[in-house]
């Protein structure tokens, strides 16, 4: 181990005080976030062998007539189940979708057959991937509301929870 110089000390010391407070400022920024509703989600849905959470949906910006919705689905169960589609209110259709890469372009598109909740497992909704898409949006989902949304699933039957609508943006190169 090197010993330091008392200028060198003197330097580190500034280095770590200044990381610190930097890392202490921006613990305070993400708390402010959370304690604006910008991270809440809905409260989890536990229905036998599934439980259902981290339940929120986009907010709507501008004309946009469309918007994603994410959770996490665990099954505690011995066998898989499978999430087979989704219904809501607020929109003219409600789907279950994907990304797939077409070449270059990552592209949305229909899930055919449904997602897959493996046993002692789960599926994760998430940007990037599997979501629910809510197409012909009948009004604008405004952040800091709920609504409810049925998942339908092939062992499991139907399960009802709110979502939460979240002011976040929809990351660079979504389609």
């Amino acid at each position: 181990m090197k010993t330091l110089s008392l200028p060198e000390a003197s330097i580190a010391a500034a280095l770590f005080t200044a990381l610190s407070f930097s890392t202490l400022l921006m613990a305070q920024e993400n708390m402010k976030m959370m304690d604006h509703g910008d991270m809440k989600k809905a409260a989890p849905v536990k229905t036998g062998d599934l439980e259902l959470s981290g339940a929120w949906a986009r907010q709507s910006f501008g004309k946009a007539v469309n918007s994603a919705g994410f959770l996490t689905i665990k099954n505690t169960g011995t066998s898989d189940d499978m999430l087979i589609g989704a219904s809501s209110t607020i929109s003219k259709k409600t789907e279950l979708h994907t990304h797939i890469k077409d070449g270059d372009v990552m592209r949305m598109r229909r899930v055919k057959g449904g997602i897959k909740v493996p046993k002692g497992g789960y599926a994760e909704l998430k940007s990037g991937g599997f979501h629910v898409m809510f197409i012909g949006l009948k009004a604008p989902l405004k952040s800091g509301t709920t609504f409810p949304v049925t998942f339908k699933f092939k062992n499991a039957g139907d399960i009802t929870l709110k979502m939460s609508v979240q002011k976040k943006a929809m990351p660079r190169g979504s389609n």
